[in-house]
């Protein structure tokens, strides 16, 4: 439970760190 919480939120934050990249 733990380990699928996690890596939702590595790949949320992934997201959000492309979308930021594409915005600057």
């Amino acid at each position: 439970m733990v380990s699928v919480i996690l890596n939702c939120s590595i790949s949320c934050l992934f997201l959000f760190l492309l979308v930021v990249f594409l915005l600057l």
